[in-house]
């Protein structure tokens, strides 16, 4: 039998279930399935003999002394005088005074926390406690992350009721023997009240197994249900393609060539695209889209392309209107386009072929009349539901992410597992490795000097800062405004201009510009060029406070110099030494520095997942339990051949997804 909801949980009201919800928790899957973030033994008691000075543990005595003294602040103790073990020792409660009747003299008690020890006696201070013969109180404790108005007591009386109620089985029966796994309820009562390490790591590795292959198989039947719908069909256009390659005089990398090539065969087939585009900075991935959107174009279609920035869009626009022919028509709209109506009905017209564009794409006016080809760049930055959007308004768009943070196949296959994946890893020919340098705070004025030198040679550059001003939570952080002021000061015959995100859109792309032009030589910042900023003659960036930022968008930041066939130089600022910052000086490769981010902080926080609700597992590590993801992949494989032989299965498991799908 199975609860229908939290309020058939004893102790469950209206308040507890606001509380709830505040933490993730609106179902009694999503209870079952909160894990705790750390355990307490207390099944073990201590041996006061053998403590030297202090331990944390069980204790077992006799309460022969019951009394409230006040403390110098009037605060009511309860001091409780216990034996234990030859030892005679006080249990101390501050503001504990309501506790008085929970003990009785001559009787005997557990309590837990940390014992002080010294000579024949010992003291406690706020221990948890419970009668002797309560045989629950010597276990071992889960400890969750909750909120103001839940106890851990509370959490773990309501987790022991969820435990009544736990769901059928979500595995396939021969999975569970052939793998040894433990059935789902057994698995959920020794994550939440394990009995011992063994239980704990047998229901573990069940779950580890179980979001693995429940979250391939979920995207493999998604997969499946988007295979059998049709895309648009927009044929490749040769010898246009030839043309405008010739004229651009550019010539592509082995892998950009394999990738436009994969694309536009998903272009002129029967079935929707789905596809990641993934490459490291400056590896050409707007080369492959921009031909894409020209070959979309050319059959009759309109495309869309989607940037999380406006300085991202304003870029793209101005690479696509600079190679694309002046017969097709391309527009950009974004927050500060002004004749937004102007647009909205061109674009509904056809008469706009193609549309690029920040989150301004993403509203309700906005209507394609027939949009094939959707191109989503820096994907992580959007939420699944942004996407859909635009995709909801004719199921057939063909659909291409791009993504600058490449990660190794493996993470590729169960990540994406739901769409093609297409990788250039190779670079245009010509650019010149980045000299990457770690340079302590005290040492600013070398630094200085050097960037001098660099100006000097004709060079230009970015100095980024991690906060537009000076914050009282980060008073180690340096601000753009205070740094804007110091540089000024250090560079009073050099060009300078300051950009951010607050600054209006006419505002940035004037400073761009004129960056662009010479006439300014360095350019102070946030992140706000993360993305977006191709200037072959800006050859050096200097990053402050670099150890806030994680690796993947160090590299990124990096990627905005080198783009040339000159010397490119990166000066990673620290008030301290910062091992993690090493390999950027020891490698540009992107893989491997996203892979090492990715051990860092974990896919949710590199990839952008934690917010999008994708591939955030539970319990399970995609770095550290790669083998059972293996095993599992292979499952859901055995299983979707042999789909006769799981029949019943599989269409329980698509109901659900469609149901989750909304």
């Amino acid at each position: 039998m199975m609860a229908m909801n939290l309020k058939e949980l004893r102790g469950v009201g209206p308040k507890t279930l606001g509380r709830l919800e505040k933490i993730g928790i609106r179902t009694l899957e999503d209870l079952l399935y909160y894990m705790p973030s750390r355990y307490i033994n207390r099944s073990a008691i201590l041996d006061l003999a053998k403590v030297g000075g202090k331990a944390t543990g069980s204790l077992a005595g006799t309460v022969v002394g019951i009394k409230v003294r006040r403390s110098f602040n009037t605060r009511e103790i309860l001091v409780l005088s216990l034996q234990a073990q030859g030892y005679t020792g006080e249990i101390l409660f501050f503001n504990g005074q309501y506790l008085k009747n929970n003990f009785k003299f001559h009787k005997d008690y557990y309590f837990y926390g940390e014992v002080k020890v010294q000579g024949r006696g010992f003291k406690m201070i706020q221990p948890e406690f419970a009668s002797v013969g309560d045989q629950e109180f010597l276990s071992i404790v889960p400890v969750y992350p909750v909120t103001a108005g839940i106890s851990q007591k509370n959490m773990r009386s309501y987790m022991k009721q969820a435990l009544n109620f736990v769901p059928g089985e979500n595995l396939p029966q021969s999975l569970l023997g052939k793998n040894r796994l433990c059935s789902r309820a057994h698995a959920l009562e020794n994550m939440h009240f394990p009995t011992d390490r063994l239980q704990y790591k047998e229901g573990k590795y069940r779950l580890i197994y179980e979001e693995f292959f429940l979250f391939i198989l979920g995207n493999r039947l998604l997969k499946g249900e988007n295979g059998r719908v049709a895309g648009h069909v927009i044929p490749k256009n040769s010898r246009a393609l030839e043309d405008l390659q010739k004229q651009v005089g550019f010539e592509p990398t082995p892998d950009q060539l394999v990738a436009l090539e994969e694309i536009l065969e998903d272009l002129a087939g029967p079935r929707g695209m789905r596809r990641l585009l993934q490459g490291d900075v400056g590896s050409g991935k707007t080369f492959v889209a921009l031909f894409a959107a020209y070959n979309t174009a050319l059959s009759g279609f309109q495309a869309g392309v989607l940037a999380p920035t406006e300085i991202l869009a304003t870029q793209l626009f101005r690479e696509f209107k600079k190679i694309i022919p002046d017969s097709v028509s391309i527009v950009l709209l974004t927050g500060s386009t002004r004749d937004k109506e102007r647009v909205y009905s061109l674009l509904a017209s056809g008469e706009i072929q193609i549309l690029v564009g920040t989150h301004a794409i993403i509203q309700s006016q906005v209507a394609f009349k027939n949009l094939g080809l959707l191109v989503v760049d820096e994907q992580h930055r959007f939420g699944v539901n942004q996407r859909q959007v635009l995709i909801g308004q004719d199921s057939q768009t063909n659909y291409l992410m791009m993504s600058a943070t490449p990660i190794p196949r493996t993470l590729s296959m169960i990540l994406y597992s739901d769409v093609e994946v297409s990788t250039i890893r190779s670079m245009p020919k010509g650019r010149r490795k980045i000299e990457t340098q770690l340079v302590l705070s005290h040492k600013e004025p070398q630094l200085l000097e050097r960037i001098k030198g660099l100006i000097d040679l004709g060079y230009q550059g970015y100095v980024v800062f991690p906060l537009i001003e000076a914050s009282e939570h980060f008073d180690e952080v340096d601000s753009l405004f205070e740094g804007f002021k110091r540089l000024q000061g250090a560079f009073s015959d050099t060009p300078l201009a300051m950009i951010h995100g607050k600054m209006p859109g006419d505002e940035k792309n004037r400073v761009i510009d004129d960056f662009k032009s010479g006439q300014i030589k360095i350019l102070v910042s946030t992140t706000v060029i993360e993305v977006g900023i191709d200037h072959p003659r800006a050859n050096f960036i200097v990053i402050y406070n670099a150890e806030r930022f994680g690796l993947s968008q160090l590299h990124q930041l990096r990627g905005r110099v080198g783009r040339s066939d000159m010397a490119g130089y990166c000066f990673l600022v620290s008030r301290k030494p910062n091992d993690n910052l090493t390999i950027l000086t020891e490698t540009t490769d992107g893989f491997k520095i996203a892979l090492a981010d990715l051990k860092k902080r974990g896919p949710g926080e590199v990839l952008g997942l934690r917010q999008h609700g994708s591939g955030h597992f539970l319990v399970a590590d995609l770095l550290k339990h790669t083998p059972v993801m293996h095993r599992a992949m292979a499952d859901v494989t055995h299983i979707l051949e042999n789909s006769q032989a799981f029949e019943t299965y599989l269409e329980a498991m698509k109901e659900k997804i469609l149901i989750s799908k909304g």
